[in-house]
C-alpha cells in the first residue's frame, strides 16, 4: 500500500476571465473548484490506476469538509488530521490566452496538530510498503516537519518519495530519501551551479547519490527528465502533445507513476517509461478521470530513451 501525506492542502480556484485588468472590476465567465495539493493529486492519480493508497495530511473547516466531500465521491481511502484552522484557498486566474495569474494562501495549524498527525501515521505505516510526501508546509509544523516523517517511515522499513523544494528539500536530504523528484530550477538552486550541459547533469547525479539519494528524477518539463541510480543515467524525451487545459498537475502524476512502479520493484528504464508517459498523457487529456492504461501505453511507444550511463 502507499501512504500519501500532503501537510499543506487547498482548495484550488480556477477563475476563468477574457482579460484580467489589475485595479478593476473583472468579470468572471467560469469557475472551477477541486481538491488541491500535491500528496492528493498522487493519491487520487495512483487510485484511478488502480493501486492501493491512503492519503494523509491535515484539513479545516468547510474548506477541508469540501475536499473530504470531493476524496469520498471519488472513493479515496483516507486519514487525514483535523485542525481548527481552515484548509487554505489556492486563486488562479486563466485569461483567454492562457496567462495564468496565482494567489495562494499559506495554510496553518497548531503544533500539536502535528503530533496528532505523527501517531497517526506511526499506526499507517505498518500496513505499508511506500510514504509520499509532497509539497509546501504551513505555518505551525517545524521546518523538519519531512525529516521527522521520515524517521518513522525508516523505522518501519517503508521508502521514500520526497517531492518538495527549498529549504524543506535542503534538509530533508539528511534523512536519505528513497527518490526525489526536483526540477531542474531547483536542482541548480540547491547545487548552486547552472546545468546546461549533460556533464552538469553527472554531477547533479553525483551530488544526490553522494547523498544517500537512491534514485534522482530530474523533470525539465518539454524537455523530457533524467532517471537516474548509482548505476544508470537515463534521459526521456517526450513527443509533442497539445496542452489540454494545463501542465500543472503533471509533476504529480509522474510522482505517482514512480510511485507504482516503486510499489512493484520495476526496473529503473520500466519506472522512467511509465511514469514520463503518465504525466504526458495527463498534459495530453487535462483530466485525471481520463487518464487509462491504453493511453499511457500510446504514450510510451512515442518516448525516447537515451542512456547516457
Amino acid at each position: 500500500m502507499i501512504i500519501t501525506v500532503t501537510l499543506n492542502p487547498a482548495i484550488d480556484k480556477t477563475l476563468k476571465v477574457d482579460k484580467l485588468k489589475p485595479g478593476e472590476l473583472n468579470r468572471v465567465r467560469e469557475v472551477d473548484i477541486i481538491a488541491g495539493g500535491k500528496g492528493i493529486n498522487v493519491a487520487r492519480v495512483v487510485h484511478q490506476l488502480g493501486e492501493p493508497v491512503v492519503a494523509m495530511g491535515f484539513l479545516g473547516g468547510d474548506t477541508g469538509q469540501q475536499i473530504d466531500r470531493f476524496l469520498e465521491k471519488e472513493g479515496l481511502a483516507r486519514n487525514f488530521t483535523w485542525t481548527e484552522y481552515p484548509t487554505r484557498v489556492n486563486m488562479k486566474i486563466l485569461e483567454n490566452d492562457d496567462r495564468e495569474t496565482e494567489v495562494n494562501e499559506p495554510g496553518q495549524v497548531l503544533p500539536q496538530d502535528f503530533q496528532v498527525l505523527k501517531n497517526s501515521l506511526k499506526v499507517q505505516l505498518k500496513e505499508a510498503s511506500l510514504l509520499v510526501l509532497s509539497g509546501s508546509l504551513p505555518q505551525g509544523v517545524p521546518e523538519d516537519a519531512y525529516n521527522q516523517l521520515m524517521k518513522l517511515a525508516n523505522q518501519n522499513n517503508v521508502s521514500v518519495i520526497l517531492d518538495t523544494a527549498g529549504k524543506s528539500l535542503k534538509l530533508g536530504l539528511r534523512e536519505k530519501p528513497y527518490l526525489i523528484k526536483p526540477n531542474l530550477h531547483e536542482v541548480e538552486l540547491l547545487i548552486d551551479k547552472r546545468i546546461d550541459s549533460t556533464a552538469g547533469i553527472y554531477n547533479a547525479v553525483d551530488y544526490f547519490i553522494g547523498k544517500g539519494v537512491r534514485i534522482i528524477v530530474i523533470s525539465m518539463g518539454s524537455q523530457g527528465a533524467v532517471f537516474a541510480d548509482r548505476d544508470e543515467l537515463i534521459w526521456v524525451k517526450v513527443p509533442e502533445v497539445e496542452v489540454s487545459q494545463t501542465t500543472v498537475g503533471a509533476g504529480d502524476s509522474m510522482v505517482a507513476g514512480l510511485a507504482i512502479k516503486l510499489l512493484r520493484k520495476s526496473s529503473l528504464e520500466e519506472m522512467a517509461r511509465f511514469a514520463t508517459a503518465l504525466a504526458t498523457t495527463y498534459v495530453k487529456t487535462g483530466r485525471r478521470d481520463k487518464i487509462e492504461l491504453a493511453g499511457i501505453k500510446e504514450i510510451e511507444s512515442q518516448l525516447t530513451l537515451e542512456y547516457l550511463k
